[in-house]
């Protein structure tokens, strides 16, 4: 299953029941600090030892 079936599925099953304060809570503060996070990575101030590098395939020579 892809990632935006299974997010449209998540936001599906929230949306059908109500929610409990804690878990607003939660999926707040889960939100906010992924939105920190992009914003320092994307300004530019997240450490170099923890960037990742994506790279692309590895080349491999058939036997």
């Amino acid at each position: 299953m892809d990632p935006l079936t299974r997010l449209s599925l998540l936001l599906w099953q929230l949306s059908i029941r109500w929610l409990s304060r804690r878990e607003i809570t939660v999926y707040v503060v889960a939100l906010v600090a992924a939105l920190s996070i992009g914003l320092i990575e994307w300004a530019g101030y997240l450490p170099e030892s923890w960037r990742v590098e994506r790279g692309g395939m590895p080349k491999v020579t058939p036997l």
